[in-house]
């Protein structure tokens, strides 16, 4: 006869991706969050819930004797309505429920690869954790949390992601005038390869969004748009490209509408034009999971507040730190010349540094 010697259960899921998997729920000869070790399912499986889940179910029927005797079962509760789907609000929902169980089952974070239980972190080891963190700021009256979302420049700023997040206290000031004329760029260099991907379409898309919103855009955003001979004097480290919009979306609580203008080759981030509910403010903000006019008509496809990030307070300066950044990494990487104002916006950083 088996030794029974733990009650429990393991759910998989992915707070970035908003995603859970069913509950591996059991009684086990070995506690739950032992077999999820030493299978290797917090993170050697792979990072889609789904997957990992099926896989280690598959790991416990290999083993000689089987570990004990699991069932998967659903998650609590019904998960949506179609015409009313909110996957923020579902999985905080989800795992309010998981948490409130008399006995909450082990989670395995696949974002963090992590496994806890009753929010006691059992792995990885102190010595090599690495715990996701929120570096946005929520300014004072602002809708949305700041924060620049840039690569790493070198020995000057570490970062170790694709995109890494600033908040707004940590970036350089920007010492150029920003009349909405864009001389700044026009003095710099043109290049073969920029994020001018399309000018027809981009033209296109100019069109409707005037032709539907004829006093909404500012005066910068359309100038720009109007110029391709500056879209060639700014290059991507990451692959990015103007994707500009045809259409404005608003966001789900009210607060403003966004026109998406620049997306990231993979998709790891896409960036907006801003417009407050009043029509009178403009900014530049940052999302994940909302792309485009494209999905507005799908379930959740139109943007939540929850994954907006606010990155520059105009449109003209969202364009200047990104040219700036894009041209520093190039040139730290000896793919190009240091840019006009690259070497005061390094100073800073180097300010920052104890070992200056």
């Amino acid at each position: 006869m088996r030794k029974i010697s733990s009650i429990g259960s393991v759910v998989f899921h992915r707070p970035g991706e908003l995603q859970a998997s069913a509950i591996v729920h059991g009684l086990w000869n070995r506690p739950p969050a032992e077999l999820v070790i030493a299978s290797g399912a917090y993170g050697g499986f792979g990072n889609d819930v789904h997957d990992v889940c099926a896989q280690f179910i598959g790991w416990l029927f290999s083993q000689s004797p089987v570990p004990g005797s699991f069932a998967v079962i659903s998650l609590p509760g019904v998960p949506w309505a179609a015409s009313a789907f909110d996957q923020w609000e579902w999985y905080d929902r989800v795992m309010a429920e998981l948490a409130a169980q008399e006995i909450p089952p082990v989670l395995v974070d696949l974002d963090d690869f992590s496994v806890s239980h009753r929010g006691e972190i059992l792995w990885p080891p102190p010595e090599s954790r690495k715990r996701r963190t929120d570096r946005r700021t929520q300014l004072p009256g602002e809708p949305f949390p700041s924060g620049w979302y840039g690569q790493g420049l070198g020995e000057f700023r570490p970062g170790d992601s694709t995109y890494n997040c600033y908040p707004p206290e940590e970036m350089p000031p920007i010492l150029v005038p920003l009349s909405g004329s864009f001389q700044w760029l026009r003095a710099a260099p043109k290049h073969a390869q920029s994020i001018g991907a399309n000018p027809k379409r981009i033209a296109a898309a100019l069109d409707q969004l005037l032709t539907a919103n004829p006093t909404d855009l500012p005066q910068e955003f359309v100038k720009f748009f109007r110029s391709p001979s500056l879209w060639l004097r700014i290059r991507s480290c990451t692959d990015c490209y103007l994707n500009l919009d045809s259409a404005a979306v608003g966001i789900r609580d009210g607060s403003g509408t966004l026109i998406r203008f620049l997306s990231d080759s993979q998709s790891c981030k896409t960036w907006h034009l801003h417009t407050s509910p009043c029509g009178t403010r403009h900014s530049v903000v940052a999302t994940y999971r909302y792309t485009g006019s494209e999905y507005a008509h799908l379930p959740d496809g139109l943007p939540h507040p929850k994954d907006i990030t606010t990155c520059a307070g105009s449109f003209e300066e969202f364009v200047y730190r990104f040219w700036l950044e894009n041209e520093l990494w190039l040139a730290l990487d000896d793919m190009g010349n240091m840019p006009e104002g690259g070497a005061e916006y390094l100073a800073f950083y180097q300010a920052q540094s104890p070992d200056a």
